[in-house]
């Protein structure tokens, strides 16, 4: 019976009974041995998965790295990670490394199946990590993640950001970065004044690919409607005006308040750089 094997004798540290040959005399002492053996193997911390990413670029999103922007919603960046694990272990402790934008607030949210995602998942939860970037590497923890008792469990990793106030760069992706707004719908909003905004899949750099959202606000510069991602410009057929197109649609409700408030404005997503992921189990009494 392989250790790995869910069943009472592997789960409370028995023998393994592939190892014995049937109708064999065999030493008490030895038997004894062999048992505290596979006891203590069962009990030790296991590595469960380690990813690493040996190359990073704390200036550009494309640099290399594993990396990208915080949406304003819970974002999944990793595919289910699949481990098998000694059974019994049913704590893991989370590490994560990288570089995060300076004076930006995201959180990421570790799944498995004991505790799976939550889209209401909050900084206190034993499962997520806060973070407030520096723009340097930093490095965090958090210990105690749920696992189930068996033998196969898998890791998702989640990332949500935070407004970050911090207006879009007119130089980079277009002017202007705010606005009166001239029309908005279920998945877009729209200025028809002159602007000189680039076009997604222009040839150089929108609001989209440089990883922002856009606010509806009033005249006095009060949040109406909140942040949406953007994730595509359009500027054809619009005159000399353009179009954001938003990941997340604005309900009915935001539609028409967006439209009475009248002002949009770009602001830039929080940026995530990782080079190491990693876990392992807590060590098991048994």
């Amino acid at each position: 019976m392989p250790i790995r094997t869910p069943e009472i004798a592997s789960l409370f540290g028995a023998l393994e009974s592939g190892a014995f040959t049937d109708g064999n005399p065999m030493s008490a002492h030895l038997l004894r041995v062999m048992t505290m053996q596979r006891n203590r193997l069962i009990t030790k911390p296991q590595v469960l998965f380690n990813l690493i990413w040996p190359t990073y670029d704390t200036s550009e999103v494309n640099g290399g790295a594993y990396a990208g922007f915080a949406p304003l919603v819970w974002t999944r960046i990793t595919l289910p990670i699949t481990v098998e694990k000694f059974p019994g272990h049913t704590r893991a402790n989370v590490r994560l490394s990288g570089v995060f934008s300076s004076g930006h607030e995201m959180l990421f949210q570790v799944a498995t199946r004991a505790v799976p995602f939550r889209a209401n998942a909050r900084s206190s939860d034993d499962n997520v990590i806060s973070v407030t970037g520096t723009g340097s590497t930093q490095d965090l923890s958090i210990d105690g993640v749920q696992m189930i008792p068996g033998t196969r469990e898998y890791f998702e990793l989640w990332v949500r950001g935070f407004a970050t106030a911090q207006a879009g760069a007119t130089g980079t992706f277009g002017s202007p970065n705010s606005g009166d707004l001239e029309a908005m719908g279920a998945d877009y909003v729209q200025d028809a004044d002159s602007l000189t905004w680039f076009a997604t899949g222009s040839g150089s750099l929108s609001w989209a690919e440089g990883g922002h959202y856009v606010e509806i606000t009033d005249g006095s510069g009060n949040v109406v409607v909140p942040g949406r991602e953007i994730v595509a410009v359009l500027t054809q057929g619009i005159g000399s005006g353009g179009q954001l197109v938003v990941g997340r649609p604005y309900s009915p409700s935001e539609v028409t308040r967006g439209l009475v408030a009248g002002n949009y404005a770009i602001y830039k997503l929080p940026e995530w750089a990782l080079f190491n992921f990693m876990s392992y189990s807590q060590a098991r009494t048994v």
